[in-house]
């Protein structure tokens, strides 16, 4: 079937077909069925073919359970002795023209973890992701997607399409595919329609799990990076807009469990922070210094580094010695700092700020109280020798403020 023109293309796919009906024709057998395709390939003892042949039977049992559920064609894949094939489709929800269902597949008598999925159709477009169920905790926790997999299927996975800005897998047997089958092309009306039924489908999916039955819902709102591609700008744009205002952060404010918030609120505002340190060691310590402190509403610890992955993390230490401590009083702090002792916890925002980005760098933009205990620049501030108490006060008086 190949070619490098259409016309090309298109005559050589006749002849493939004129060649299958000359085929079928001549068999004896008019009742024949041909129950298996087997395709057999002769490998050289060779380290490196090998290791490329495991990578790729790894690649393919992994895709396996979507090639099942997108590809009502096929019953059942044997790999390497294991037989695959779908052994439980149940619905979870049916209404305006779609349906939730989950599929779980059978491999040797045994339903994976990893072979789980949550199905979103509405007859012309599917989108789905795996899930992993916890019985004693009665929760699904949606998995991520390997960075190796193809998120593009028609019917089978269009290799190429793994960083393709849709969050998790689009299946349709109607997309216009690339020659190559490495993607679908772009400016193209039927796809187009295609990708904003499937946009549709994650939004509505979105809604599905956005309450504390489903955990992990970092795992299936990467989107990657932005496109200049008509189909992925396209996704990217609404699917951002879609998970930016769809309540799934569980956090904490105040030390303790909040619920669950919206990366964005109703003015289109960022009210989530998410800590970072520019090593990226010492973030769990800085993690639970904030969540001492009842300022910064932030997501839970079980959570943020994958929702840091989502939307990145951008409250550092400066932030934090920006937001919190500038221009504040020890009182003001007291009052977010709850039971934990106000010096106690400085002395430990600072030693802990000095271990991550060095002396040098805390003594240029550290915050501080004075003697006043108001916060001001370390670089205000004077240390006096033995000034008689009284004196001090004395020139207080005359609204001289001595630090």
């Amino acid at each position: 079937r190949t070619g490098s023109e259409y016309d090309e293309f298109r005559e050589n796919t006749k002849k493939m077909l004129d060649s299958l009906e000359e085929l079928n024709n001549s068999l004896p057998d008019k009742d024949f069925v041909l129950e298996e395709t087997k395709f057999i390939y002769s490998i050289e003892e060779n380290g490196e073919i090998n290791k490329a042949v495991q990578e790729g039977i790894e690649e393919l049992e992994d895709i396996i359970p979507l090639i099942l559920t997108f590809n009502k064609n096929i019953n059942s894949i044997t790999c390497n002795g294991n037989q695959f094939k779908i052994a439980e489709e149940k619905n979870l929800l049916s209404k305006d023209n779609y349906k939730i269902k989950k599929v779980k597949v059978d491999n040797k008598g045994e339903i994976n973890d990893q072979n789980a999925l949550l199905v979103v159709d509405d007859g012309v477009v599917e989108i789905a992701c795996f899930y992993k169920f916890d019985s004693l905790s009665n929760i699904a926790n949606l998995l991520p997607i390997s960075e190796k997999s193809a998120k593009l299927f028609c019917r089978f996975p269009l290799i190429g399409t793994e960083k393709f800005s849709f969050p998790i897998f689009m299946n349709s047997k109607l997309f216009e595919v690339e020659l190559d089958r490495d993607g679908i092309k772009d400016n193209n009306e039927i796809n187009l329609g295609l990708i904003k039924r499937g946009v549709s489908l994650y939004e509505k999916f979105l809604d599905f799990v956005s309450n504390e039955k489903f955990s992990d819902h970092f795992n299936i709102c990467h989107i990657g990076s932005q496109s200049t591609l008509k189909l992925q700008k396209y996704c990217y744009e609404n699917v951002n807009k879609k998970i930016e205002n769809t309540a799934l952060i569980p956090v904490n404010f105040q030390g303790k469990y909040f619920g669950v918030v919206s990366y964005k609120n109703k003015s289109n505002q960022i009210q989530i922070n998410i800590p970072t340190t520019k090593s990226g060691e010492n973030v769990d310590q800085l993690w639970g210094l904030i969540n001492q402190c009842g300022y910064f509403c932030i997501p839970t610890k079980e959570s943020y580094r994958g929702w840091s992955k989502v939307f990145g993390s951008a409250l550092s230490f400066q932030l934090i010695n920006e937001k919190l401590l500038q221009d504040k009083s020890i009182a003001d702090i007291n009052k977010y700092l709850g039971d934990t002792e106000v010096f106690e916890w400085l002395n430990s925002f600072y030693k802990l700020w000095i271990e991550e980005e060095g002396i040098n760098t805390v003594s240029k933009n550290a915050y501080v109280p004075n003697q006043n205990s108001k916060f001001v620049h370390i670089n205000t501030i004077s240390f006096d020798e033995d000034i008689d108490f009284n004196l001090k006060e004395i020139l207080c008086y005359f609204e001289t403020d001595l630090l």
